[in-house]
């Protein structure tokens, strides 16, 4: 399948929710205009998906810890691979495994094959391992430049269905400043701009469901519920379309009794109320930009929602954003330990 282009990729360039590239987390590599033959890196009009592989698995300079982070399935489980020329997808393939290297000098890493490298084809004058020998860390703290470069097979059909399809698939060439960036979300991103992104998602989810399930009932009702709900509000014509997490929330936490039945596993609306007060303390207070445990479990217990409800996709979403921030928060414990 191809991408349309327009507002439909500006949307989609966005992390809608609804992505379906979201079911596939990647790491995205923007290759440039290659114009010297000898060197493997960059891209060429007309490179075929494999050379395109081959000249993205190796070598970045990446922090070692964000590696870790992508590879572990605890973490972010980053599972493959995305190049990336001119904000089109043109490769993507499954990550296998990681490895370092210290000590290359000049343009070798442009010309040196990955798998030479990993077979051990060549002489070299230079160290190197895998992620799970830890002695990049000792490069590291040296100062040293470390290069990391990765193991690949080819990704799923699906994964290639929706990160290239039968065309290329545009990625906003704003959406990072960094050469390496993780979709759907990134290390680099604000704590707060993910937390009003699980916000969103929460608003536009509630609305969906609340209004879906509670229009059968009464239509006039519901429409009471949101006007008494947003008190000297302006909610327009059409109330029920509003995405506003806080009034869909607040309508839930004000008649329980009859939007309890949309939500069969809660006996009350304490978490309601719970997610109320983490929206509107991320809202109204601007110096909030470090998240904690408190938020990392309201997002676990969001994630536990949506899925009950049958929303996957937007649970997938939450969780991944939900996995970014408890990244954060570990790095930020690590720190004050030191």
């Amino acid at each position: 399948m191809a991408y349309v282009r327009g507002s439909l990729a500006v949307l989609l360039a966005e992390n809608d929710w609804n992505d379906p590239r979201n079911e596939f987390p990647a790491v995205l590599f923007r290759l440039s205009h290659r114009t010297k033959k000898k060197h493997r890196s960059g891209y060429r009009e007309g490179d075929d998906g494999d050379r395109v592989a081959e000249s993205m698995r190796g070598w970045w300079e990446i922090a070692g810890d964000d590696v870790r982070d992508m590879h572990d399935q605890g973490a972010l489980g980053v599972k493959y691979a995305v190049a990336i020329h001119r904000g089109q997808t043109v490769a993507v393939a499954q990550i296998d495994g990681w490895y370092w290297a210290a000590g290359l000098e000049g343009a070798a890493h442009h010309k040196l094959p990955v798998d030479d490298f990993l077979h051990g084809s060549r002489d070299r004058p230079y160290e190197f391992g895998s992620l799970e020998d830890e002695h990049w860390r000792d490069h590291e703290r040296a100062g040293e430049r470390l290069r990391w470069a990765f193991c690949a097979s080819p990704a799923s059909a699906k994964a290639r269905d929706v990160w290239v399809g039968d065309g290329n698939c545009e990625i906003s060439e704003r959406r990072r400043d960094t050469l390496v960036s993780i979709y759907p979300y990134s290390l680099a991103d604000d704590q707060r701009d993910l937390v009003d992104r699980a916000m969103r998602a929460l608003g536009e989810v509630l609305q969906e469901h609340v209004t879906r399930a509670l229009r059968q009932r009464d239509t006039d009702w519901l429409r009471s519920a949101l006007e008494e709900s947003a008190p000297g509000i302006d909610l327009g014509d059409n109330p029920e379309d509003s995405r506003d997490p806080s009034l869909w929330l607040t309508v839930a936490i004000s008649n329980w009794a009859e939007v309890q039945d949309c939500f069969p596993s809660f006996q009350s609306g304490s978490f309601f109320k719970q997610l109320r007060r983490l929206r509107n303390r991320w809202a109204h207070f601007a110096y909030r930009a470090q998240v904690t445990e408190h938020e990392i479990d309201n997002l676990r217990r969001m994630t536990g929602l949506f899925r009950e409800i049958g929303k996957s996709s937007a649970a997938n979403h939450v969780d991944f954003i939900r996995r970014v921030l408890e990244v954060h928060v570990r790095r930020r414990e690590v720190d004050e330990t030191a």
